[in-house]
Formats: structure tokens, sequence, C-alpha cells
């Protein structure tokens, strides 16, 4: 209940429509987990503006979210601005406080991640070996959602940025 009456601060009446989009969006995630969302649609920083200038100029471009959420603070607080850059290059190692009894879960993460940019520098693609990345477009959404669990999903948290944008009271 504690969740829903944070969440119902910043968002009122929708609080409990916004938790249940959050757990369906990011299962297995802590609902406090949601007081922690960026806003995308009308944030600074807003990929799929990007994405789309890309794409109509002929680029490619990827996008990805990194979901795991480090166990320290008992696993509520999630990732924030450049946290994933030890995953990217694989230095876990200089964060074994931020990840310890979860080494296993976090070292996986930070393969798939490292593997991605090292087959996008070879190829010009993020994808592989067990690990497809489709490209971003308007209509297919897809995502690399690195999490416990990873795979690129489809407009995957559209909705819930929505929903949040919509009902967010201002303070």
């Amino acid at each position: 209940m504690g969740s829903e009456m944070c969440v119902r601060d910043g968002y009122g009446n929708n609080a409990r429509a916004i938790l249940d989009l959050f757990r369906e969006t990011y299962p297995g995630h802590k609902d406090a987990g949601v007081l922690y969302m960026n806003d995308r649609f009308n944030g600074f920083m807003v990929p799929s503006r990007l994405l789309e200038a890309m794409n109509s100029y002929g680029g490619t471009g990827y996008q990805y979210v990194q979901a795991y959420v480090y166990p320290m603070f008992g696993g509520v607080v999630p990732i924030h601005t450049a946290s994933c850059i030890p995953f990217w290059f694989r230095n876990t190692q200089m964060i074994s406080s931020w990840i310890a009894g979860d080494e296993e879960t976090a070292n996986r993460v930070a393969d798939q991640m490292a593997g991605a940019l090292i087959s996008f520098a070879h190829t010009g693609a993020p994808s592989q070996n067990g690990l497809d990345w489709e490209a971003w477009t308007a209509d297919n959404g897809a995502v690399m959602v690195f999490d416990t669990e990873s795979a690129v999903r489809y407009h995957h948290d559209d909705e819930l940025f929505k929903l949040m944008a919509e009902s967010k009271i201002e303070q």
C-alpha cells in the first residue's frame, strides 16, 4: 500500500493503473521502482524522437533500457544515469559492492551488454549469438530490455509512460 500512496501523490487517481502497468512492463520488479521512472515522453531524453530523426535521414538506430536492478538497498533503487557504464565495458569488478549477492546475474547482463557493444563495433548491429536485437522503427518500437531475462520488446513501456504523462500532478 505504501508504494500506491506515493504514486498517488504524483499521479492521483491513476496510481493503481500505473502500478498495474509497471508490474506488467517490468515483471519481478518491486513496486517502488515506478517512483524512479523517467518520463521519456516529456523529459529531456526522448530516444524515440532522436530515432525518428535518424530514420528520416536513412539512418538506423537501436534503443535499450537497462532494467536490471542492483541488489544494493534491497533491490529498490534502479540504475540511474551512467550506472550502465560498468556493464557496457564489462567492468563489474569495479562495482562489486553494488552487485554483491547477485554477481551471477549482473555478470550475465554485463556479458550481454558488452557483447552487443563489440558486435555493434564490428558489424554495425548489436545482435549477438543468443540475443537478437532488432533496429528501432516507429512502427515496431523495438527496445532491448537488459534485465534478469534480456530480450527485445516492442512498445513495451509506451502505455505506462503515456498514462504517467497524462496523470502527472504538477507540484
